[in-house]
């Protein structure tokens, strides 16, 4: 099992909506690291600290994840499924709904999320002859987890 990858994003990157530093970092995975970096990736936002706002309530950054789900779509083989991470980038992905206890998603946002990253999960694994199953069960496992708290 792989060490975490852990990307750090800068805010002139997200103002500027500069993705290719993470998309150039992750190609260097193909092909010698794939499954050691698969499911390890966390991506950090960095130069927030000055504003109290979540960071899925900031409209540049929102703009910026979803810019990179459009750059990086087999986005889902490498991010971290442990939690909180799942819940962050589905709802970086979706529209944030306040409920009592937090933030969540819609249901047809989290449906979309879900049509959208297993459709580019299983052509990323198809084109490199890899198998999707131990995405599938991280991510499996990552649901089980976040419905049953």
């Amino acid at each position: 099992m792989g060490a975490p990858v852990t990307i750090m994003v800068s805010r002139e990157e997200i103002v500027s909506e500069d993705v290719s530093r993470v998309r150039e970092i992750l190609n260097t995975s193909v092909p010698t690291l794939v499954e050691r970096n698969r499911n390890r990736v966390t991506i950090m936002v960095n130069g927030y600290n000055d504003d109290p706002r979540e960071l899925f309530l900031i409209n540049e950054v929102r703009k910026w994840f979803h810019h990179l789900f459009d750059a990086v779509p087999e986005l889902f083989f490498w991010m971290d499924m442990s939690r909180p991470w799942l819940t962050f980038y589905a709802i970086m992905f979706g529209t944030p709904v306040r409920q009592k206890g937090g933030t969540t998603m819609s249901s047809e946002d989290l449906q979309r999320f879900l049509v959208w990253t297993y459709k580019n999960l299983n052509t990323f694994c198809f084109t490199h002859s890899i198998s999707a199953d131990s995405s599938n069960e991280h991510i499996r496992r990552a649901i089980t987890s976040e419905n049953e708290s």
